[in-house]
């Protein structure tokens, strides 16, 4: 009985060693370490992949600047109201032109007559101006008034970027920057009621590259495309 045990013992004891030394082989050939090293990669990888995820999930789309004020940003997905007709007159013409009821009349205290700004959540006829909302009006401006003086003489306009019109009366379009405010304009041509002034939205520069600076260009787009002038 005692010899039998004792055969038994020796045999698991040579099958640990046996096992011992595949373990201290494994670790010497350096397969631990490069196991090792993968699986940190792969959970690396993994960790990377998740806050990738995270980040792209709460990241600013290409419609909203983080900058702006959200609940102006939130009034892109408000359709916009009604046109209503703008009328007036300039020495001896008249105008008229299909303006969006988001805009409403205010008096700019300055040479943009006519004005309007952008409310399109109010039911007034009339505002007070607010200096941080958009605004469509015709006025004067130097940029486009020198643009369009060197447009007209078949000099190139170096001081911005135009795009030609098919109009009896506009040279072209351009958006630009000037003081701390963005403007998208038609330049008015000559022997127009508004020579050489422009008919522009104009807009804090945070709204770039959103829905909203969509929405007030399309805007000023139709007001341009139903401009009409008659002759008093």
């Amino acid at each position: 009985m005692t010899q039998a045990l004792s055969v038994r013992h020796s045999s698991v004891w040579r099958v640990d060693m046996g096992l011992f030394d595949k373990i201290k082989s494994f670790v010497n050939s350096g397969e631990l370490d490069r196991l090792t090293e993968t699986v940190g990669k792969t959970v690396n990888t993994f960790l990377n992949e998740q806050a990738a995820a995270a980040q792209n999930h709460s990241a600013p789309s290409a419609n909203q600047n983080s900058n702006a004020p959200s609940d102006l940003l939130a009034t892109a997905n408000i359709p916009p109201k009604p046109d209503f007709t703008v009328n007036g007159d300039n020495g001896n013409k008249k105008y008229s032109f299909q303006l969006s009821g988001d805009f409403i009349e205010f008096s700019s205290h300055c040479e943009f007559i006519p004005s309007y700004q952008y409310e399109p959540l109010s039911s007034n006829d009339y505002t007070e101006y607010d200096g941080s909302l958009p605004i469509i009006a015709i006025g004067p401006g130097k940029i486009i008034h020198n643009a369009a003086e060197s447009f007209e003489k078949g000099e190139a306009v170096t001081n911005i970027t135009v795009t030609t019109c098919d109009s009896p009366y506009f040279l072209f379009s351009a958006s630009f920057k000037e003081y701390d405010k963005k403007y998208y304009a038609y330049a008015f041509a000559k022997n127009t009621a508004r020579e050489h002034e422009m008919l522009c939205v104009q807009y804090d520069p945070k709204l770039s590259e959103t829905a909203l600076e969509k929405k007030l260009i399309a805007a000023v787009d139709k007001a341009a495309a139903t401009y009409k002038e008659t002759n008093i």
